[in-house]
């Protein structure tokens, strides 16, 4: 009455199985463990092979994780089943999954260093255009400063020797209409006198008011062209300062989204490793339960075998006490029939002898088919107790290999 349908198979079979070892001979029993295991084992053959397909599929679209992930499902049932191709198949297709998944990230890390490379290139080309105009615009500025001043210094120059020349054209001009007019009068001689060394003065003020003028002017020139100097400068240092400035931001945010990739890369190692060791504590359990489970049923085997044997030791001793007492019954019976016929031979005649013989052979008839058919019964008897022992050795057998299996289990677990 046990449900045998796909959720109830696993629970089935181990009632039928217990069923099996108390009635061992029971022809429906077997039939119907025999139809359970073969529709646990579809179940497992079609499970294993939606693992396949499934894994298969995320290999072919990239997704090594998950194929790898699948395939380990698949070779722990193959494992389980002692199906050694799907161990086989499943480990060559884990492995080959891991070495995609390497090489593409070993891709990755190398496509990220060379672009990392190419904005470091990128970044010093920039800035060492940037530094070369600067340099340029410098340079110009300041020839363009030079060439201005040598200019101005030029004209200056020009502009005092026509003064001078003008003046000395003057002065003798001046000095040719005195010599005409030499022969005027001695006072106008003097004046004339007088008048050209006020004029001489004057020409001296103003010569040394327009040199003075020249100087300050070149020195105020000098001292813009210092304060301009002193601008272009302390702009620069300021553009330098907060060049660096931005410099020292864009490391710190660089760092600062390293450091934050770095916790992230520890987190999700950390998540890993914790569903790592979750996964395997998981599996620990379930082998120590499974170990467990296979325990409790070679026990309650071991416990049925005695319980049979024990069951079987009472029959024969109940058959021997029978056979004993069979032995007996007879023995007297045919003591009281030799006795009777003895008497019987004393009363009566050689025909009275006659029937005594027939009746002898008759005794001895019954008692030769009762010795077959207890010797029949003994090697039916033979024939079980070879068969039992023959089933107990089977079970030993069972016991000892399923046992063996676990152990093998074990071995490769902690050998992975």
């Amino acid at each position: 009455k046990t449900n045998d349908t796909s959720d109830f198979l696993p629970i089935t079979k181990n009632i039928i199985g217990n069923m099996i070892i108390v009635a061992p001979h029971d022809y429906y029993i077997q039939k119907k463990l025999n139809r359970i295991e073969s529709k646990y084992k579809d179940q497992i053959i079609s499970k294993n092979q939606n693992f396949v397909n499934q894994a298969q599929q995320k290999f072919d679209n990239g997704h090594w994780d998950g194929s790898i992930q699948l395939f380990t499902k698949s070779r722990e049932i193959c494992v389980q089943k002692g199906w050694s191709d799907g161990v086989r198949y499943a480990e060559e297709m884990i492995s080959k999954a891991k070495e995609k998944a390497k090489k593409e990230k070993e891709a990755l890390a190398k496509k990220e260093a060379q672009e990392k490379a190419k904005k470091e290139k990128e970044a010093i080309v920039k800035k060492e255009a940037e530094e070369k105009a600067r340099r340029e615009k410098e340079a110009l500025g300041k020839k363009g400063a030079e060439e201005k001043a040598k200019k101005e210094k030029e004209a200056l120059a020009k502009k005092q020797a026509e003064e001078k020349a003008k003046k000395e054209k003057e002065a003798l001009a001046k000095k040719e209409a005195e010599r005409k007019v030499k022969d005027s009068a001695k006072k106008e001689k003097a004046e004339e006198k007088a008048r050209r060394k006020a004029e001489q003065k004057a020409k001296r003020e103003k010569e040394a008011l327009a040199k003075k003028e020249v100087e300050e002017k070149a020195k105020k020139e000098k001292e813009a062209l210092a304060k301009k100097e002193a601008e272009e400068k302390a702009k620069k240092e300021k553009e330098a300062l907060a060049k660096k400035e931005a410099q020292e931001k864009a490391k710190k945010e660089k760092e600062a989204i390293a450091k934050k990739e770095a916790e992230e890369k520890v987190k999700k190692e950390k998540e890993a490793l914790a569903k790592k060791e979750a996964e395997e504590k998981a599996k620990r359990e379930k082998e120590a339960l499974a170990k467990k489970e296979a325990e409790e049923k070679a026990k309650k085997e071991k416990e049925a075998l005695a319980k049979k044997e024990a069951e079987e030791k009472a029959k024969k001793e109940k058959e021997a006490l029978a056979k004993k007492e069979a032995e007996e019954k007879a023995k007297r019976e045919k003591e009281a029939l030799a006795k009777k016929e003895t008497e019987r031979k004393a009363k009566e005649s050689a025909k009275k002898e006659k029937a005594e013989e027939k009746a002898r052979r008759k005794a001895e008839k019954k008692a030769k088919k009762e010795k077959e058919v207890l010797a029949k019964k003994e090697a039916e008897q033979k024939l079980q107790k070879e068969k039992e022992a023959l089933a107990k050795k089977e079970a030993e057998e069972k016991a000892k290999k399923e046992k063996e299996a676990l152990a093998k289990k074990e071995a490769e677990e902690k050998a992975k």
